[in-house]
């Protein structure tokens, strides 16, 4: 009865050790999740998680947050975010970034925020935008 139940636990063991493994194997990086979740943290309410998020939208180059960063220029009211957005907007969308910081530039109030998109606008961007480190 002792070696039973000493079987039975390697077993249970074993058993969870399966189920938790994911279907595709071992080779699941989750970085279809990652990008979902920055992608998420694009619409929070804290100015410097959004503005980090769209950091890494920029880092990664997650062409999906498109729409969330366009959202941003046009809608934030936080010069840090919407420096963050414009940066990673032009990086992941090229042309239709641009397009957008033209369009946002019609709107906004903020003269620090107006003179970054001139900045953006009218730079090389080798030149003038940074890369961010991989530290």
């Amino acid at each position: 009865m002792k070696y039973a139940r000493y079987a039975f636990t390697a077993l249970l063991a074993v058993s969870f050790g399966v189920a938790a493994t994911p279907k595709d194997g071992m080779n699941t990086t989750g970085w279809e999740k990652a990008k979902k979740a920055y992608i998420y943290q694009l619409s929070a309410n804290n100015p410097g998680v959004v503005a980090s998020a769209a950091n890494f939208v920029r880092k990664y180059n997650i062409v999906e947050a498109t729409d969330a960063l366009k959202t941003i220029l046009l809608c934030d009211h936080c010069e840090a975010v919407k420096v963050s957005a414009a940066l990673a907007l032009v990086e992941v969308a090229g042309d239709e970034g641009v397009k957008t910081i033209k369009e946002a530039m019609k709107t906004e109030e903020n003269e620090l925020v107006i003179a970054f998109y001139n900045v953006i606008l009218h730079a090389d961007s080798e030149k003038y935008i940074a890369p961010i480190s991989e530290n």
